[in-house]
C-alpha cells in the first residue's frame, strides 16, 4: 500500500488540489478486481480517451487500483469527453456519479479540472468512407457506390465552474446521387454539471445507451437532464425536436417536417453487466398521418456482460406501439419489433498501432423500434432501418491516430414483398484523428 500511497499523494499534487478534509470511509481502499469500471476504463483505453493515470503513463488493466487512481482516470476522461463518442460519454457518467466522492475528496470539481486545460480546445477527426449495397429486387442489382469525405472539427471553452460550450462543425463530400458538398453546423449546445446532476442544452447528440445505440445514436435540438441516484443507475430524460425530414427518414416523398422526440432512460452499470430501459415517445408530420398513426411510442430495453478484458456480449431488444400503416404499401411488411445481438473481441486503439478488434452480430430492425439505429448497415432499399441477417466487421490501427475498419452484411429488407429481397453490404472507412 505505500506505492499507493505515494502514488496518491503524487496525483493529488499534480493537480493542484486541496488536502484531504472529512474523506469518505477509507478513501485509499483498493477496488475489487471484478469491479465494472475496470472494464469500462479499459474500453475509454481502447478508444483513446484515456492514456493513464498522470502519475506513470499509462493504464494498466490487470493491476489492482484505488479508488482515487481511478476518479484520477475518470477526471481525465471527464476532460476529454468533447472527443468522446456518445456511448463513450455514457460510460464517462457512469465512473463520475460511481467515484464522485472521492473526485470531491481531492478538492477539485470535475469541471475545474477541465478548466485547468486550455479554455478552448480543438479537435476532430479526417474520413474516407467506401460503401456499397446490393439488392436482389433492385432492377439495377446495386445500389449506387458511395465516396464520402467527412471533415469534422469540434471545439469546447469552459465558461464557469458549472458550464461549457460545445460546437461540431462537419463538412461532407459526396461522389454519388445525393448532390454537392455540404457544411453544416451539426452540433452547438451548453453543457451544466451540478454534483449528480447534468444538464444539456441545444443541439446534441443523444444516444440510446440502455440498449447499446439500437434506437438512437442522432442529434436532437432541446433539453437534456441526467441524474445519478447512486453509483449504479443513471437516469436520463430528453424533451426535443428531431428536425432533420420525417421522424422515420426514407427516400421515397416523405414530407420533411419536425418531430418531437420524448424519452425517459435508466442506465445500469454493476460488476461485468450494463444495460437498461427506456420508454420513448414520437410525433411528427409525416406520411403515416395518412394512415391515422403519426405518433408512436417505444419501450427499449439492453444487457451487455463483459467475460474479460476481450469479449463482451450485447442483447437488444425494441417494441414499439401498434401502428396501422396498411394504408401506406410500402409499411405493409414494418415489424414492431427489433432485436440486435453482438459479440465483440477486443478493439482498435487509435493510440497503439497493431492494435485490432472484430465483431460478429445479428441484427432484425424496423423502422419503428430501430427509428434511429447506431449501426452502419441498417438502411432497406427504401431508406428506412429494416435490415435483418448478420454482419461480421474489423478494425485495425495501421497508425498512431489512423484507424481502418471493414463491415460485411448478408440478410433480407424487411420492408421487401414477402421479406424476399435478399442483401448484401460491404462497408469500408479509414479514419484519421487529431
Amino acid at each position: 500500500m505505500k506505492k499507493k500511497h505515494a502514488l496518491t499523494l503524487s496525483v493529488i499534487c499534480l493537480l493542484g488540489s486541496m488536502p484531504v478534509a472529512g474523506a469518505a470511509e477509507n478513501p485509499f481502499a483498493d477496488i475489487p478486481a471484478d469491479h465494472w469500471s475496470y472494464d469500462a476504463v479499459r474500453e475509454l483505453a481502447d478508444g483513446g480517451i484515456v492514456e493513464g493515470y498522470a502519475a506513470n503513463g499509462g493504464f494498466q488493466g490487470d493491476a489492482a487500483m484505488t479508488r482515487y487512481e481511478m476518479a484520477q482516470i475518470t477526471a481525465k476522461a471527464r476532460a476529454r469527453s468533447a472527443e468522446a463518442d456518445n456511448n463513450q460519454k455514457a460510460t464517462i457518467e457512469k465512473l463520475s456519479a460511481e467515484f464522485s466522492d472521492e473526485l470531491a475528496n481531492l478538492g477539485v470539481r470535475t469541471d475545474n479540472l477541465e478548466a485547468r486545460l486550455d479554455n478552448v480546445t480543438w479537435h476532430g477527426r479526417w474520413r474516407y468512407d467506401w460503401n456499397t449495397r446490393n439488392y436482389e429486387a433492385n432492377s439495377k442489382h446495386r445500389n449506387p457506390l458511395k465516396n464520402i469525405i467527412r471533415f469534422r472539427l469540434n471545439s469546447s471553452i469552459n465558461i464557469n465552474e458549472h458550464w461549457s460550450g460545445h460546437g461540431r462543425v462537419d463538412y461532407d463530400v459526396q461522389k454519388d446521387e445525393t448532390g454537392p458538398a455540404t457544411v453544416t453546423a451539426q452540433q452547438i449546445y451548453a453543457k451544466g454539471s451540478y454534483d449528480r446532476l447534468g444538464i444539456t442544452l441545444g443541439r446534441f447528440g443523444a444516444y440510446s445507451s440502455n440498449s447499446h445505440g439500437m434506437f438512437i445514436d442522432e442529434d436532437i435540438t432541446g433539453a437534456e437532464v441526467r441524474y445519478a441516484p447512486d453509483k449504479k443507475w443513471l437516469l436520463v430524460f430528453d424533451a426535443a425536436r428531431k428536425d432533420d425530414a420525417s421522424l422515420l427518414r426514407g427516400t421515397q416523398g416523405d414530407v420533411d417536417a419536425t418531430g418531437t422526440y420524448l424519452s425517459l432512460e435508466a442506465d445500469y452499470g454493476y460488476g461485468k453487466l450494463d444495460g437498461g430501459a427506456a420508454i420513448r415517445h414520437m410525433r411528427a408530420a409525416h406520411t403515416l398521418q395518412s394512415a391515422g398513426a403519426d405518433s408512436f411510442s417505444v419501450a427499449d430495453f439492453g444487457l451487455g456482460y463483459r467475460f474479460d478484458k476481450n469479449f463482451k456480449l450485447t442483447g437488444d431488444y425494441a417494441i414499439s406501439s401498434a401502428v396501422d400503416a396498411s394504408a401506406i404499401t410500402k409499411f405493409a411488411n414494418a415489424s414492431r419489433h427489433a432485436v440486435s445481438l453482438q459479440l465483440d473481441y477486443k478493439g482498435a486503439n487509435k493510440a497503439k498501432p497493431g492494435s485490432w478488434g472484430a465483431y460478429l452480430a445479428y441484427r432484425s430492425l424496423s423502422p419503428f423500434a430501430a427509428a434511429y439505429a447506431t449501426y452502419d448497415q441498417s438502411l432497406g432499399l427504401l431508406g428506412y432501418k429494416s435490415l435483418k441477417g448478420v454482419e461480421i466487421a474489423g478494425s485495425y490501427a495501421l497508425e498512431k491516430n489512423i484507424v481502418a475498419t471493414v463491415k460485411y452484411f448478408l440478410g433480407r429488407d424487411t420492408l421487401a414483398p414477402d421479406n424476399k429481397d435478399r442483401m448484401t453490404g460491404v462497408w469500408t472507412r479509414i479514419e484519421l484523428f487529431y
